[in-house]
């Protein structure tokens, strides 16, 4: 909108938990500006103090969208218990139509001094990493999403280019060379992987998003990678 020369006010409220849209910041938005409106008109913010408004903490970056806590992350044929956040952020597609979010490891250690608006314990999880799916897009186009990550997958190596950009929501990442597959737990890093219970795969970790797997087969149902693009 600034592009089109519109004058803008920009307000940094950050969002709620569950609503990434800020649909419902949208509705405080408009109940904010009717009172302050209302106040301006009436002359009652000459009588206003600005002693609450000095008294508001500045911003800490102690809030990330998604904490897993206490996972055993293999390393150096130890199990090391950590914990790791997530950050995600707004990114537009090559036509600057449609925008869609992608996750970064943003901290990993003891974050017990910080809060997530998604946060899962692990403690009684094995972790998985996420497997590397390889083949010709035209033989694997017609696979089923819901079963490519129930066999433990959470990339896919495509030989050829897709002709269309994927959507958001698909809940695998592509790529077409190798050289991009980088699924280790490393800060700015976006790996995908597995929570395993009694040796089944129970949680799903992609882009920064906790999914239960059997909730996301319901989601997906029987739609295939071709009804992604």
């Amino acid at each position: 909108m600034q592009k089109w020369g519109t004058s803008t006010i920009l307000i940094e409220s950050g969002y709620l938990p569950g609503d990434p849209e800020k649909q419902n910041n949208r509705q405080l938005h408009f109940a904010m500006f009717l009172e302050a409106f209302q106040n301006i008109a009436d002359n009652q913010y000459l009588f206003e103090s600005l002693h609450e408004y000095h008294e508001i903490p500045f911003n800490q970056r102690r809030a990330h969208d998604l904490i897993i806590r206490g996972l055993k992350y293999p390393y150096q044929d130890k199990y090391p218990v950590i914990d790791v956040s997530w950050q995600r952020t707004e990114t537009f597609r090559s036509d600057y139509r449609k925008g869609y979010y992608k996750a970064t490891i943003s901290d990993i250690g003891d974050l017990s001094t910080m809060w997530g608006f998604d946060e899962f314990d692990a403690t009684q999880y094995d972790y998985v990493e996420g497997k590397i799916l390889k083949g010709a897009w035209k033989e694997m186009q017609h696979m089923k999403v819901i079963d490519i990550i129930r066999s433990g997958h959470s990339w896919i190596l495509a030989k050829s280019q897709p002709e269309q950009e994927a959507a958001s929501n698909l809940p695998l990442q592509v790529i077409l060379h190798e050289r991009d597959f980088k699924n280790d737990i490393k800060i700015s890093r976006n790996p995908g992987f597995f929570l395993q219970q009694n040796g089944q795969l129970k949680v799903y970790i992609h882009n920064g998003v906790k999914y239960d797997l059997q909730e996301l087969a319901n989601i997906l149902g029987d739609k295939t990678l071709a009804d992604f693009y």
